[in-house]
C-alpha cells in the first residue's frame, strides 16, 4: 500500500468518502477502458474529416466526454495527491497539461495525451513487473550450489564411479566438470561432456518445447534437467566491460600449443644429437648410457616432468607409460617460464665423477644450447638440430644430462574447425591476425599454413610474447585480443587489451592475470563471443540514437508550435517503445552485419509461420546466423 503524507492522505479520504477512489481504482491502469478510450478519441479526431461526420460536432463532443473520463478520473486524484504531499513528478505535469486542455478549448489532445500516456505506462509497468517475475523465477531455479566431479586429468568420467561433492557455484573453475541429476537444474553455462538428457529453458527463454542435448551441445545456467544425467561448465566472464573492450579490438593474437593446435603431442622420436660416445653428424650409439641412449633421456625427461601441466611433458609421460626404463628420480627442481626445467637426478651418475649427482636440464634448443659456452659446443647443438635426421618439421625439446644433450621431436596437429574460425574472424570481423609461439621457424610455419595465418612472430619467449602484444596494441589502435591457454603466455594474456584463456583446466594464474573471458576448451566460442560483444554495444548505441532522435523530433517542433501535444507524447512514448524492442534484439544470436540481422529476422519469421501452420508450439528462439 502507497503511503501518503498528511496532505495526501486528507485527499484520499475525501475522495473515499464521496466514491472517488473506488472508481479511480477501477479504471487505473485498466488496458481494456484504457484502449477504449484511446479509440473513442481517435474516431472523435477524425470526425470532421469524414464527409458524413464533418459536421456532427456533437458526436465529436460527445465522444470526447465519454473518454476522457476513462482516463481522467484517475490521473485528477494520483495528481492532487501528488500535489497535497509536495511532489511533483511527471505523472503531475501530464494531468495538468490535460486538463489545462479543457480549458483551452482543446479537450481532444489532453485526452489523446492522457490515454497515450496511460497506456504506455501501464505497458511499462507490465513488462517490469513481468520481467521481476522472470529474475525471480530464474534465482529460484538457479543453484546456488553444484556437484563437482573429481577427475583425474583428462581420463574420461565413469558413470558407476562417481566421486563428487557439493560446493558454492562461485567456487567452480573452468574446465570443471559437474554432475546434474534427473529434475535439477544446470547451474552454470556449461557444454555436455558424458550423457544425454532431455532439458526445458521455458523459464530462460519462452521456449515451451523440451530440447534434446547430448555430448557437445551447449547448455544454458539455470536450464532444468527432465531426465537422465549430464556432465556439463563453460563461459566465464570476469566482468561487464570486457564486452566494451571486445567490440572495439581490431587485432587478435593467437598462442600456437595447446590453442590452434590440440595441444596433444606425440612424441614421434628420440635422438642422440651431442656429446654420446660416438656421435657423428647427429647420429650415435648407444654405449654411453643405460640401458641405451634413448630410454635414459626418455626415463629423465619422464622423472623432470611429472605433474607437469605443459603439452610437451604431458607428451612425455604418455610416452614412457609401459616401456621398461632405469629408475630415475629428481633430488631439485627448478621451473624457467619459457625455457625449460633444471633438476638434479639420482640414479644417474655424472661421468667424471659417480659419487656425484648428474644435473640435467630439459626445454627448449635455444635454453639447452645457452648452457654451453665453451669451444663452440652452443653452435655445434645447433648446428646438429639443424641437420636432425628428422627434418625441422616437428616440434622440438632438448635434454641435457651431464653435458649431453638428447633431442625430442612431437607432432602436433591442428584444431579440427580452427580454420573456419580464423576465416571468420578476418573475412566477417575484419580483424588482423597474428600467431605468437616459442616453437622454432619450421614447426611455427607448418601450423601457420595449415591453420590459414600468414603472419606468424615465433621463438617467442614469454617476455617477447608480452612485448609483442603491447606493441601491436600500441601501433595498431582499438585494442589487441589474446588467445591463450595460460601455459607461457599469462603476461601476454594480462597486457592483451582482452585476454581469452582457452583450456580444460586454465592454471591460476591464467586465471587470476586475465581480464578476460574464461571459455572451455573450444576455439569456435571465439568469433561468437566477438560477434556477441559488438552485437551487444551496437545494441546499445542503437537504443541511445534512437531515443535521442524521437526526443528531438518530438520536443522541438512542439515547442515550436508545429506539433500537437497529443502528437509529441506519441513520438516520445513510441521512441520508449522503439528503444525497448531494439534492446529484445540481445536474446537473438549474434550477427556480423546489418544484413545478417534482416535474414535472421526473416530466417525467424518463417520458421514461426512455418510452425503455426504445421500446428507444433512455436520456437521463439531465432535460428542462429553461421559465424
Amino acid at each position: 500500500m502507497e503511503m501518503h503524507g498528511a496532505g495526501g492522505a486528507a485527499v484520499m479520504r475525501l475522495a473515499k468518502a464521496i466514491g472517488w477512489a473506488d472508481v479511480a481504482d477501477a479504471l487505473r491502469e485498466h488496458l481494456q477502458v484504457c484502449c477504449i478510450s484511446l479509440g473513442l478519441l481517435l474516431i472523435a479526431a477524425v470526425c470532421p474529416h469524414v464527409a458524413l461526420l464533418n459536421s456532427a460536432k456533437r458526436l465529436q463532443d460527445a465522444l470526447i466526454a465519454v473518454a476522457f473520463p476513462l482516463v481522467g478520473v484517475s490521473a485528477a486524484l494520483d495528481a492532487l495527491v501528488n500535489i497535497a504531499d509536495g511532489r511533483i513528478n511527471i505523472h503531475v505535469l501530464m494531468a495538468l497539461a490535460a486538463f489545462a486542455s479543457i480549458f483551452m478549448g482543446n479537450a481532444l489532445e489532453g485526452g489523446l495525451l492522457l490515454a497515450m500516456f496511460n497506456l504506455a505506462h501501464i505497458a511499462e509497468e507490465y513488462f517490469t513487473s513481468k520481467s521481476m517475475v522472470d529474475v525471480r523465477e530464474l534465482k529460484e531455479n538457479h543453484p546456488e550450489f553444484a556437484l563437482l566431479l573429481e577427475t583425474k586429468g583428462d581420463e574420461p568420467v565413469q558413470s558407476s564411479n562417481l566421486t563428487y561433492r557439493k560446493v558454492p557455484v562461485h567456487d567452480l573453475e573452468v574446465g570443471s566438470h559437474i554432475l546434474v541429476r534427473a529434475g535439477e537444474a544446470v547451474p552454470v553455462d556449461g557444454e555436455v561432456y558424458q550423457g544425454s538428457s532431455t532439458i526445458t529453458i521455458e523459464h530462460l527463454t519462452g521456449e515451451t518445447k523440451p530440447l534434446e542435448r547430448t555430448v557437445g551441445d551447449a547448455i544454458p545456467g539455470g536450464a532444468r534437467n527432465l531426465e537422465g544425467m549430464m556432465i556439463v561448465k563453460g563461459i566465464l566472464l570476469k566482468g561487464g566491460h570486457v564486452l566494451d573492450a571486445l567490440a572495439s579490438c581490431q587485432s587478435v593474437a593467437f598462442d600456437k600449443t595447446g590453442t590452434l593446435t590440440t595441444g596433444k603431442l606425440t612424441c614421434k622420436a628420440i635422438e642422440p644429437i651431442h656429446g654420446h660416445l660416438g656421435v657423428e653428424n647427429g647420429l650415435g650409439n648407444s654405449s654411453c648410457c643405460t640401458p641405451n641412449c634413448e630410454s635414459e633421456a626418455l626415463a629423465v625427461a619422464a622423472a623432470m616432468e611429472k605433474g607437469t601441466t605443459h603439452p610437451i611433458g604431458r607428451a612425455v609421460l604418455d610416452h614412457s607409460v609401459g616401456k621398461e626404463l632405469p629408475v630415475v628420480s629428481v633430488e631439485s627442481f627448478e621451473c624457467l617460464p619459457g625455457r625449460g626445467v633444471a633438476a638434479t637426478l639420482s640414479g644417474v651418475k655424472a661421468r667424471n665423477d659417480e659419487s656425484e649427482l648428474a644435473k640435467a636440464s630439459i626445454g627448449s634448443v635455444e635454453y639447452i644450447s645457452s648452457l654451453y659456452r665453451s669451444n663452440g659446443e652452443s653452435e655445434q647443438i645447433k648446428q646438429a638440430v639443424k641437420s636432425s635426421a628428422y627434418g625441422p618439421e616437428f616440434v622440438q625439446a632438448a635434454l641435457s644430462v651431464d653435458k649431453k644433450v638428447t633431442l625430442f621431436h612431437f607432432e602436433d596437429e591442428p584444431r579440427p574447425g580452427v580454420c573456419e574460425v580464423i576465416s571468420t574472424l578476418r573475412e566477417k570481423a575484419k580483424l588482423r591476425i597474428m600467431m605468437l609461439t616459442g616453437d622454432h621457424e619450421s614447426s611455427a610455419l607448418r601450423v601457420a599454413k595449415a591453420v590459414c595465418i600468414d603472419e606468424v612472430h615465433y621463438s617467442l619467449k614469454p617476455e617477447d610474447k608480452l612485448n609483442k602484444v603491447k606493441a601491436v596494441s600500441r601501433e595498431g589502435g582499438g585494442g589487441l585480443i589474446m588467445v591463450g591457454d595460460g601455459i607461457n603466455d599469462a603476461p601476454a594474456l594480462a597486457a592483451a587489451t582482452v585476454g581469452i584463456v582457452l583450456a580444460q583446466r586454465a592454471s591460476a594464474t591464467a586465471v587470476a592475470v586475465a581480464d578476460a573471458l574464461l571459455l572451455q576448451d573450444n576455439i569456435c566460442g571465439v568469433p561468437f563471443c566477438i560477434a556477441k560483444a559488438r552485437q551487444t554495444t551496437s545494441l546499445v548505441k542503437q537504443s541511445v540514437a534512437l531515443a535521442l532522435t524521437c526526443i528531438i523530433f518530438a520536443a522541438l517542433p512542439s515547442v515550436l508550435g508545429f506539433l500537437p501535444l497529443w502528437l509529441t507524447v506519441l513520438l516520445h512514448e513510441g521512441g520508449t517503445l522503439l528503444v525497448c524492442l531494439n534492446s529484445i534484439r540481445a536474446l537473438n544470436a549474434p550477427t556480423w552485419s546489418l544484413a545478417d540481422d534482416v535474414r535472421q529476422l526473416f530466417d525467424g519469421l518463417r520458421n514461426y509461420i512455418s510452425e503455426k501452420l504445421n500446428g507444433s508450439s512455436p520456437n521463439r528462439v531465432a535460428n542462429a546466423v553461421p559465424l
